[in-house]
C-alpha cells in the first residue's frame, strides 16, 4: 500500500485513539472482504471480529492493529478464532494491520497460535499470502471511498453502511 494509505490511518488514529481506531480498521476489513466477493458478518463486541465466506474459502478473523514489530494474541483471541476450526471447513485467522509508512495487512493462519506476543515478521510464515495480497490491494480504495465517512462518524458511520450493503 502507499503513502496516502498511512497518512489516512494515521489521520483516523490520532483523531479517535487506538481502541475506536481498531474498530474502524475492523469495519473497514470487512468492507473490503466484501468488496472481494465474500459475505461476512462482523461482530463489533464478540470473537472473532470477522467471519466470511467465498465459495469454499471461510474464515474466523480476529482482527489487530499495530505499530512496531510485535503484535499480542490474547487467550480470548486466540479461543475466539479458534472454536470456529470444530467443523474443520472454517479457517481461524488474525488479520494484523501494520500502521507505517508501507501499511500492510498480514492475514496469518491461526490454527496452532498460542496466547503470546509474535513478532510481524516470525508471522510471515504462517501468513494466508493469496488472501494477504487480494486484501492489499482492494484496501486502498476502500479507505479512499470510506475515509470521510469514517472521519465523520467513526465505526458507527461504518457498521452503519455495512448494515445496508
Amino acid at each position: 500500500m502507499n503513502a496516502e494509505v498511512y497518512v489516512k490511518l494515521r489521520k483516523l488514529k490520532q483523531k479517535y485513539g487506538s481502541h475506536e481506531f481498531g474498530r474502524i480498521c475492523q469495519a473497514l476489513l470487512e468492507l473490503t472482504f466484501r468488496k472481494l466477493g465474500f459475505s461476512t458478518r462482523g461482530r463489533a463486541v464478540e470473537r472473532p471480529d470477522i467471519t466470511c465466506e467465498r465459495g469454499e474459502e471461510r474464515y474466523a478473523i480476529e482482527v489487530k492493529t499495530v505499530q512496531g514489530s510485535r503484535v499480542r494474541f490474547t487467550e480470548r483471541d486466540v479461543g475466539g478464532v479458534q472454536e470456529f476450526q470444530s467443523t474443520g471447513k472454517i479457517i481461524p485467522c488474525f488479520a494484523v494491520l501494520a500502521i507505517e509508512p508501507h501499511s500492510e495487512w498480514l492475514i496469518a493462519n491461526g490454527l496452532s497460535l498460542k496466547p503470546q506476543d509474535y513478532d510481524r515478521i516470525a508471522l510471515r510464515a504462517r501468513e494466508i499470502t493469496k488472501l494477504s495480497e487480494e486484501v492489499n490491494s482492494a484496501f486502498p480504495l476502500i479507505l479512499e471511498d470510506y475515509f470521510d465517512l469514517a472521519m465523520n462518524r467513526g465505526s458507527e458511520g461504518l457498521r452503519s453502511r455495512l448494515a445496508t450493503t
